[in-house]
């Protein structure tokens, strides 16, 4: 069994490809913004929230990414517009200091010094909801314990 995975591809024309493990997905920039959405979704579930999901709109279908706490086991579920469950991960301390560590890079190449992003991307990047995201894992320490159940 090979490490999960996680990788932001640069925005094009409204699209941007994301990659979970084996999935891969094209999201689109509209109706939501999930890049803000997944980094508020995880600040929230890291303060401890039971359930947060981040809804990734795939025209027209969609996914949704499901972080959970089940018996207080903190999950993350990728589920489809059909219900179809793509992926469960139990170490949910480790994918969201992937997930950003992941968006980092997607700033730096992608957003930071792009002229053109508003024609690629109908938002501006979540930076200083990432800070806070980042400062909280630094908190927490690495591999540290998701925020307790309230």
């Amino acid at each position: 069994m090979h490490p999960l995975k996680i990788k932001f591809g640069p925005p094009e024309h409204g699209w941007m490809d994301v990659e979970l493990g084996d999935r891969k997905i094209c999201a689109s920039d509209v109706p939501c913004d999930s890049l803000y959405e997944l980094i508020k979704a995880m600040n929230n579930f890291l303060c401890g929230s039971d359930r947060e999901v981040v809804e990734w709109s795939l025209e027209p279908d969609y996914e949704r990414w499901i972080f959970d706490r089940t018996e207080g086991q903190p999950m993350i579920h990728i589920v489809d517009s059909e219900d179809v469950r793509w992926v469960s991960v139990t170490n949910a301390e480790g994918i969201i200091e992937m997930i950003a560590g992941s968006l980092e890079k997607c700033y730096e190449k992608a957003f930071r010094s792009s002229a053109t992003i508003g024609k690629n991307w109908s938002w501006d990047f979540p930076l200083e909801s990432l800070r806070c995201l980042q400062k909280k894992l630094a908190e927490q320490g690495a591999g540290g314990n998701v925020g307790q159940a309230r």
